[in-house]
């Protein structure tokens, strides 16, 4: 599906990364060079704490030395500067490789932030407040409190809901509702941006639904709007995947191609998944133009939180934002939502109660589990919140009341965190 490229390398920053952490390479002078040395000779006398030097000088001469490119140092490969690193205990090093590990390998943001959280706590409890300082500035903690935010903005917006909506769809499957809604953007006076809210309950467990989204070669099977089987560009985990596929609306009139990140972020304790989609940005090296005859909206933000209700029932709400390529109108919207909810949402409600029958298409990739998805998925199935959620409306909540509490730092505990994986490949 159109050129790719293949320049992508273990290690590479992974797109969406703070723009603070691009630096562009440059040789040093011959002055920077001789501080460089007379850095790393105060270091070797323990002076390092009482240097007074320019550190983004420092940084650039250190790369230089290590003969790497911007884009090595400031992901997976992150080197320290050597005034910053002196300045570090052997256990905030510790905590930090671990954190390094979490994030650029497996992507588990939530376990990683619950590590820098505790150390936090740690450090301030000591009186380290210079030392915490000094972590916080760690490009690898800026890049997973870059994507922390992401994760809190989820829990913002699916639990918001604006002025000016109007009804896309709506259907009903077991007697429970389905509803897609929308509004043309306000505050957007060019009128391409549409924000939607779908609201759908699925009478499957989690894990169960989830592989029907999941196994993504398969989408073909409920999705008679795609074109071919999307397909993965790049390394795959369980909580991160970049997706590419084509869809095709009013009989060809609207060709659509779609070039998404997918960054999810599994709360066991919650019993829930939170999932951001976005538009892969074109700095990225898996980026692909678009081809010809084609149309991509210009950005794409899909919020979907994921809530297992007991062994028998999921709940989904996605709070979604498309930038198009043309104004939008109340028809266009309303014709493209009406066909979206048709389409692909009652098919993904109907196909996720087939999704674990004997002979399924996704019986197989269900079972091998190869990421090792749906076993964390049915942990969250029988975590005690779910099994609340998935009481009758009259013996328990509302299954989104209290959800903000778990989108706030610190609701997880590093006791809850699973063995580290370690791998070449970063993402």
């Amino acid at each position: 599906m159109g050129n790719r490229c293949t320049c992508w390398q273990p290690g590479d920053r992974s797109p969406g990364e703070p723009a603070e952490l691009n630096t562009v390479e440059e040789k040093p002078s011959q002055q920077e060079l001789i501080a460089a040395d007379q850095i790393a000779e105060s270091t070797k006398k323990g002076k390092g704490l009482n240097l007074v030097i320019d550190v983004e000088k420092a940084e650039k001469v250190h790369k230089e030395s290590f003969n790497r490119n911007a884009r090595d140092v400031d992901s997976s490969n992150l080197q320290e500067p050597l005034s910053t690193k002196s300045a570090r205990s052997n256990s905030s090093e510790a905590v930090l490789q671990k954190v390094k590990s979490l994030v650029t390998v497996d992507f588990k943001i939530l376990e990683a932030e619950a590590l820098v959280t505790q150390l936090q706590a740690d450090l301030t409890r000591q009186g380290d407040d210079d030392e915490w300082e000094d972590v916080k500035s760690d490009p690898i903690v800026k890049r997973l409190m870059h994507y922390w935010e992401m994760y809190a903005d989820i829990g913002r917006k699916v639990t918001d809901k604006g002025d000016s909506w109007f009804q896309l769809w709506q259907g009903q499957i077991e007697n429970f509702n389905q509803t897609l809604e929308a509004q043309i953007d306000p505050t957007d006076s060019a009128q391409k941006t549409v924000r939607y809210r779908a609201v759908l309950t699925f009478p499957a467990p989690l894990s169960q639904v989830l592989a029907v989204g999941n196994e993504i070669e398969l989408q073909p099977h409920w999705q008679p709007l795609l074109l071919g089987p999307p397909e993965v560009l790049g390394k795959r985990t369980a909580e991160y995947f970049v997706s590419h596929g084509q869809m095709s609306f009013l009989g060809g009139l609207y060709k659509i191609d779609t070039l998404n990140e997918i960054k999810r972020f599994i709360h066991e304790k919650g019993g829930f998944l939170a999932e951001y989609i976005s538009t892969l940005p074109d700095s990225s090296p898996l980026y692909i133009n678009t081809p010809a005859g084609f149309r991509r909206a210009e950005a794409t933000q899909i919020m979907n939180l994921w809530l297992a209700c007991g062994p028998k029932r999921t709940m989904l709400v996605q709070a979604g934002m498309l930038v198009l390529p043309m104004t939008a109108t109340k028809w266009l919207i309303s014709t493209i939502g009406g066909l979206a909810g048709n389409k692909i949402l009652d098919g993904l409600v109907r196909n996720s109660m087939k999704a674990a029958e004997p002979g399924s298409f996704w019986e197989k990739p269900y079972i091998e589990d190869a990421h090792g998805f749906y076993a964390k998925l049915r942990l969250c199935e029988q975590a005690e919140l779910s099994q609340n959620r998935g009481k009758a409306p009259t013996e328990g909540n509302d299954p989104l009341s209290n959800i903000e509490k778990f989108f706030k730092r610190g609701t997880m505990q590093p006791d809850d965190l699973l063995p580290i994986t370690t791998d070449e490949d970063g993402i």
